[in-house]
């Protein structure tokens, strides 16, 4: 589904296929680092930085939506960074649970399956209550936050205790009342 997206900022495959070893995706080489691996070593990034990756992740998103792709799998081991001498690069990676408008041929996932990183998922695709752009969007919105804080909004040692981290989130706890006067 990757190849059917040609955009700067989505990682180019230029061969699939199977060998004696099984099946392979050949796609671009890349030098650089993932963004998880730059926030594990330097902490919160500079405001310009995500600024950067943040725009070109969304420009990659826009031209999978336009393709009809829903990424489902939006964390930040999914984005590499490649210093330039002008410009930082990025690209999304892994579009291997990718979900399509249409129908191409891949069975890696069967209707109720919930894909992706718990961590950086959006509440609907967690409830198997369908993903669209949306979805997407959710996911950089958390990836975003990893790259204010440095720390992910939302963690567990075990599968158990993210989840509750997700329901019990201090942000639902928050209790907006009506403006006393108007603004």
């Amino acid at each position: 589904m990757c190849a059917s997206v040609q955009h700067a900022n989505v990682v180019t495959i230029y061969e699939t296929g199977a060998d004696d070893e099984g099946p392979f995706i050949a796609f671009e080489l890349l030098a650089g680092e993932s963004l998880e691996t730059l926030v594990a070593r330097e902490g919160p990034l500079p405001f310009a930085t995500i600024g950067t990756v943040t725009e070109k992740i969304l420009l990659a998103l826009e031209e999978a939506h336009a393709a009809g792709l829903v990424h489902r799998d939006i964390k930040p081991a999914n984005v590499f960074l490649s210093p330039g001498r002008r410009a930082l690069g990025v690209k999304l990676l892994d579009f291997g649970v990718a979900k399509g408008s249409r129908d191409y041929g891949s069975r890696l996932t069967m209707p109720g399956d919930v894909v992706g990183s718990l961590a950086f998922m959006a509440p609907e695709q967690i409830a198997d209550e369908g993903v669209d752009a949306r979805t997407d969007v959710y996911s950089l919105g958390v990836c975003l936050y990893f790259m204010l804080a440095g720390i992910r909004p939302f963690v567990g040692a075990t599968t158990g205790e993210l989840l509750l981290a997700l329901d019990r989130s201090d942000l639902s706890l928050i209790h907006i009342s009506e403006p006393t006067r108007p603004y």
